[in-house]
């Protein structure tokens, strides 16, 4: 159990299934999930609440709504597994070079490196993957239960990484694996 799985199971997954069944934006989605959450305590139990029961309840709402809803789950899914291999690590380089738009600020020495690097990655991680499935193919050929090895760990990443808060460093434990099918490709 944790409570950030919780709380990001709700408040990014089951939220946005809720705001596309329920045709709402994604913020009333939000309200109104965590306004059920409260509902579902009695006044009693809210003046004594611990965060890990609030949170608990949160993602047995959460679980509800994605497996009555399995289609929205599996599209939001597959965009977040597409995100997670082409995705440029934006963020932690906009922040380590100057660019910090969380305090909507931005270095002007900086900025066309930051988008420079931003497309080289994008060039990389297609390249990359262009040249990841000839390479599994080849690693089979040579030692096909290594290759088996290979693809059960990508499937793994590839499950384990969709959750709702996806980000290009998420993976990061995966790029030895890549590395060695696509220069075996």
């Amino acid at each position: 159990y944790s409570m950030v799985g919780e709380f990001n199971l709700m408040h990014f997954q089951a939220s946005t299934i809720y705001s596309e069944i329920n045709n709402i934006s994604l913020e009333e989605a939000r309200i109104k999930l965590y306004y059920e959450i409260e509902n579902s305590f009695s006044e009693t139990e809210l003046q004594n609440l611990d965060q890990y029961i609030y949170f608990k309840r949160g993602g047995e709402i959460a679980r509800r709504i994605i497996l009555e809803n399995p289609i929205p789950f599996l599209k939001n899914m597959t965009q977040a597994n597409i995100n997670l291999f082409f995705r440029p690590v934006r963020d932690y380089l906009k922040i380590t070079l100057g660019s910090n738009e969380l305090f909507h600020t931005r270095s002007k020495n900086h900025s066309a490196f930051i988008y420079f690097t931003d497309y080289w990655q994008i060039f990389v991680n297609i390249t990359l993957f262009l040249l990841l499935f000839p390479g599994i193919i080849s690693i089979y050929r040579m030692n096909p239960q290594f290759a088996i090895f290979m693809l059960c760990i990508f499937a793994y990443f590839m499950l384990v990484c969709s959750g709702p808060e996806i980000d290009g460093r998420f993976r990061v434990p995966l790029v030895p694996v890549i590395l060695i099918n696509a220069c075996a490709g």
